[in-house]
């Protein structure tokens, strides 16, 4: 089992995302030097947000430990900002969006004897979801429960996202995966740091 980060680790990694899409937007050299703890192999993603409304403006993740922290962070921060689904960020928008970043834990396939059993171990605003059918895959963070508190509409939208039919989850033949993140996040652009905890409490680091 991965050991959890504390807050000083969780903002640090937030400060490095926002560096580096600073540097980036900018053109210019980043050169930075990370602790031991960051060679270790995590899921991660970056998540951009308009200040203040809340939008989302970018995602980009690894849903498994593929690469040390000290690499995936960096390319899912650049991710970030060229996310397919938006214009890429602009330079000019650097103080008009928030930087989150989240750590996962490894995947776990959900197993049961049906699929409304699978279903069931599924818990709102803890699990985040891979959802997998046919060749086709798309995961939600746990931070999407905030948006669709409901299970059913939860999963109706991950089978849309991953171009399924709405209630194909229901499926027994889809494979279902859930996990656990640690996720720290800016509250206004290049400002403090807090750990997000799901369900609307945060804690200020």
């Amino acid at each position: 089992m991965m050991r959890k980060l504390g807050l000083r680790e969780g903002a640090f990694l937030v400060r490095v995302a926002r560096k580096t899409i600073e540097h980036h937007l900018l053109g210019r050299e980043l050169k930075l030097e990370f602790p031991p703890w960051c060679g270790e192999k995590r899921g991660v993603f970056v998540t951009l947000e308009t200040y203040p409304e809340g939008e989302l403006r970018g995602c980009i993740g690894y849903v498994e430990p593929l690469k040390p922290l000290k690499e995936a962070i960096l390319e899912c921060a650049v991710g970030a900002c060229h996310d397919p689904r938006f214009l890429p960020l602009d330079s000019s928008e650097l103080n008009s969006v928030t930087v989150e970043v989240s750590v996962l834990t490894p995947l776990e396939k959900v197993e049961g004897k049906n699929q409304r059993a699978r279903i069931e171990k599924i818990e709102e605003f803890k699990h985040g979801v891979l959802l997998s059918l046919g060749g086709r895959k798309a995961v939600f963070l746990p931070q999407v429960w905030e948006m669709l508190p409901r299970k059913e509409d939860f999963l109706t939208h991950l089978a849309l996202k991953a171009g399924l039919a709405p209630e194909s989850w229901k499926s027994e033949e889809c494979e279902i995966y859930r996990f656990e993140v640690q996720a720290w996040k800016e509250r206004r652009p290049n400002g403090e740091i807090e750990e997000v905890k799901l369900g609307g409490a945060k804690w200020k680091r």
